[in-house]
């Protein structure tokens, strides 16, 4: 039974496909006092469109002609979703909200919006998207914003899809951020081959539906999949490989596509590996943003992430509260 919960692409594929025909968000404007926020387009090549969007919230009082710089996060949302479900779904309140009270530094939060249905990989339809992130996304921030160009002073988050693409970018290069925190992370099995029938099928039924044959291989290669599952990836790495790197996950009990018991898979599998890193299985907990602990969950992983940022001044300080 625990090997067919891990076989949740499919699912995936199926729920939000439905939800991307039958459910549109309104957006309603978020009021915020600690931040501004800014929808901004940037030259893309690494995608076939050639260009991308993403949402930008920078600290009240930002300077873009001030010398000092700012810690900076990138935020990556899940299958079908964009930039709005963070600002949408709680998260901008949640960040807002503990600016306002001192608990997080002044940091810049950069929240992408990359293909909807993408996990975050090279080679996918619409280009490549892992390229997008790492240097189409790093080179405009850098040189449109006053944010960090150095490991301690950059973080990596996200949610569903989202996390497994940034657990699985900051174990290839555990020199490129400082934190990794994600919630829901998409998870599976080192090894495709341990699932059989009907549930391999899924699998590769969703891979050919997501584009992906090329990427993964049809059938799934072992050595391909190992490319890119973020399990697959710690089996190889070291506590010298990650050192300096502070990881945060968490996963519901009631996730709705299972994905809590191969995140606490993941966890002993980083404990075996002694691998320092948070992780908490969250008790009724759901999957993503349809979880009622959701902005619980996201105070913890802010504020994880900022305590890891080397920034100038102190590690939180107080500014006036306004409403809160």
């Amino acid at each position: 039974m625990r090997l067919v919960l891990l076989v949740l692409l499919s699912l995936i594929v199926v729920d939000q496909a439905d939800a991307q025909r039958g459910r549109r968000r309104n957006h309603e404007p978020v009021e915020l006092e600690n931040f501004s926020y800014e929808k901004v387009e940037f030259k893309a090549p690494s995608l076939d469109m050639d260009e991308g969007e993403c949402g930008v919230y920078l600290p009240a009082g930002y300077d873009n002609k001030a010398k000092r710089t700012y810690p900076w996060v990138i935020w990556l949302h899940g299958m079908n979703e964009d930039a709005d479900r963070f600002h949408d779904g709680g998260g901008a309140k949640a960040l807002d909200a503990l600016r306002g009270e001192g608990k997080i530094r002044e940091m810049i939060l950069v929240a992408p919006s990359g293909p909807r249905r993408t996990i975050y990989a090279n080679g996918e339809d619409g280009g490549d998207v892992a390229d997008f992130i790492l240097k189409d996304l790093v080179k405009f921030v850098e040189k449109k914003y006053q944010v960090s160009k150095e490991r301690s002073g950059r973080a990596l988050m996200g949610v569903s899809m989202g996390g497994m693409g940034a657990l699985r970018f900051s174990l290839q290069d555990p020199e490129q951020f400082s934190t990794v925190a994600v919630h829901s992370a998409a998870a599976f099995p080192p090894d495709p081959t341990v699932l059989e029938g009907r549930s391999a099928e899924r699998v590769q039924r969703s891979v050919q539906w997501l584009g992906l044959g090329e990427l993964l291989g049809e059938p799934i290669d072992p050595k391909k999949w190992a490319k890119f599952i973020p399990s697959a990836i710690a089996m190889e790495k070291s506590p010298a490989d990650m050192k300096g790197l502070r990881i945060f996950l968490d996963a519901g009990t009631e996730d709705r596509y299972g994905f809590g018991p191969p995140n606490e898979e993941f966890h002993i599998l980083l404990e075996e590996r002694n691998i320092e890193h948070s992780f908490t299985l969250v008790e009724g907990g759901g999957h993503s943003w349809g979880s009622g602990s959701m902005v619980e969950r996201l105070a913890e992983s802010l504020t994880f992430v900022s305590e890891g940022f080397a920034a100038e001044g102190p590690a939180v300080d107080k500014v006036k509260k306004k409403g809160f």
